[in-house]
């Protein structure tokens, strides 16, 4: 039985107390719902968990606003997804140990893709079945079918993102820096060696028949 009823200013909580302090003292309740009980008024009250979700009196119903559980399933759907990229960079590091230090780490775009393609089937899929594994043969279908789809776009992004050692061959090294070593080593150039000519001085044919 409600003993006295509060009301409070908008966008404060109302007060309803109860007589006796049965089965609590005072329950907070909307400006509106504190309005519509009286004081001496039965009313039943709707527990859940230990707390007051409903109040049931002659001619008013007060209920608790609860939050739709879509949004919240697809609000923490989405922050798991999103810290799979954190998640995915650490995983780049670690198998790019085998690097050397100069080298670059694959992308890690491929493992982006791969989260934004489960979220295009999982994120519906938790705003309609929000509470638990769907038990419609359909929504199994979406599941299952999605499932497949993020493991064949893993596979991928795994392979895309692979990190090769560095070859250690002495055999290969050797050679390639012999060949590296003809390579380098200045063209040598070919000329034709120069050759001196003495000119002999023309002798006249009139000095030579000159009687001496």
């Amino acid at each position: 039985m409600i003993a006295r009823v509060e009301v409070s200013r908008p966008k404060r909580s109302s007060w309803l107390y109860f007589r006796g302090g049965r089965p609590l003292e005072r329950l907070a309740v909307s400006r509106e719902g504190a309005q519509g009980f009286g004081p001496g008024e039965r009313v039943g009250l709707t527990l859940w968990r230990g707390k007051v979700m409903k109040v049931s009196g002659a001619h008013h119903v007060w209920r608790e606003r609860v939050p739709a559980a879509g949004p919240v399933a697809v609000l923490a759907a989405g922050l798991v997804l999103a810290a799979g990229l954190p998640g995915a960079r650490v995983l780049l590091y670690v198998r790019g140990r085998r690097l050397p230090d100069d080298e670059v780490l694959p992308s890690v775009l491929p493992f982006a893709g791969v989260l934004v393609g489960t979220g295009l089937w999982l994120l519906p899929l938790c705003f309609r079945h929000p509470t638990g594994v769907p038990g419609s043969p359909g929504a199994l279908v979406w599941a299952g079918a999605g499932a497949a789809v993020t493991l064949v776009l893993l596979v991928l992004a795994w392979r895309a993102t692979g990190v090769r050692a560095p070859r250690a061959d002495g055999g290969d090294a050797g050679a390639g820096a012999g060949r590296r070593r003809r390579c380098s080593s200045p063209p040598v150039s070919w000329r034709r060696p120069m050759t001196t000519r003495t000119a002999s001085a023309p002798t006249s044919s009139w000095a030579a028949g000159r009687p001496r």
